[in-house]
């Protein structure tokens, strides 16, 4: 795991969109970064002191021209209209923000727990589907509340 000094803009930036987004400035120090599996760069960023984390992903180049680009700039539209549609309240995680000039082109609220990639291994190798299903129900009723609206 990576860290990102206090000093770094990175790392002011998202205390910055963290505090106006959030509602509460994550204290000083190193900022822990993770890379997600995922098709373009995607970063969880923890602040060790607090245990919030957010989740960035990034631009290739800003302003976005290729189709994933794109595709990360209409994400972020679509964000912005999630409260519109009655997604408050945890439905969907929470959009801070974003510093395209730097390539972030998106900044949420990570989701506590496991992901579906750890759920998928718990299941099939340690044979534990129970959490799975529930993830993935969860999973379900977001879709449909999302599709029927």
């Amino acid at each position: 795991m990576n860290r990102l000094a206090d000093a770094d803009p990175l790392a002011q930036a998202l205390r910055r969109l963290v505090g106006a987004g959030a509602g509460f400035r994550p204290p000083a120090g190193e900022v822990c970064v993770e890379t997600l599996p995922a098709s373009r760069q995607v970063l969880r960023f923890s602040f060790p002191d607090s245990g919030y984390a957010v989740v960035g992903k990034f631009f290739s180049a800003y302003p976005p021209q290729a189709s994933a680009d794109l595709s990360l700039d209409r994400e972020y539209d679509h964000y912005l209209r999630l409260p519109a549609l009655g997604f408050g309240g945890g439905l969907a995680p929470r959009l801070l923000g974003r510093w395209p000039e730097r390539s972030l082109g998106l900044l949420l609220e990570a989701v506590p727990g496991p992901d579906l990639d750890h759920l998928l291994l718990r299941a099939s190798v340690h044979g534990d589907p129970a959490p799975l299903l529930a993830a993935l129900e969860n999973l379900a009723h977001l879709l449909a509340v999302l599709h029927s609206r």
